[in-house]
């Protein structure tokens, strides 16, 4: 089972993000030739990877060392990134009024530089990726959707009563 990479160090983010070319991938018996498919599938399936432990560390980061006070909640929420590894888009998730919000962006636009050289340095990457924040509105229109179901089954209680 795999560890956290904070929990393994370097050693295990390696072995976390080495693509395998041996067993029985189409890869190892030959059946691809350069550029193929199943190359590329297989540098999507590192991105993933890479991806998922950016989500993690970026959420590890905001919540313990970027210290600006226009951060406020905020949840990183998905983390897709490029298969060459060169651009990160960042969906995060921030509660707030649209003041509040355009602040957080802000911050994390001026904290973007930082948060980049250490996701390099602690995912041992070679490129840094250049990261894009958006905003994911996902929760939000579930609360209003939630909000919306509810006013619903309120009018039908009130009507067969």
């Amino acid at each position: 089972m795999f560890s956290s990479p904070m929990m393994g160090g370097l050693a295990n983010v390696s072995r976390f993000l080495a693509v395998s070319t041996k067993g029985g991938s189409d890869a190892a018996s030959g059946r691809c030739s350069r550029f193929s498919r199943c190359e590329l599938r297989m540098n999507q399936a590192r991105a993933d990877r890479v991806a998922q432990l950016m989500q993690q560390e970026l959420g590890q980061m905001l919540l313990t060392e970027v210290k600006d006070p226009r951060i406020g909640f905020v949840s990183i929420t998905r983390v897709e990134l490029s298969r060459d590894l060169s651009q990160a888009r960042i969906y995060v998730s921030v509660m707030g009024t649209p003041e509040e919000k355009a602040a957080t962006f802000q911050g994390l636009k001026q904290a973007a530089h930082f948060l980049r050289g250490e996701i390099t340095r602690r995912l041992g990457l070679r490129k840094a990726p250049a990261l894009v924040f958006r905003e994911d509105t996902g929760i939000q229109d579930s609360l209003a959707i939630q909000n919306l179901l509810r006013q619903v089954s309120q009018h039908q209680d009130e009507g067969h009563d």
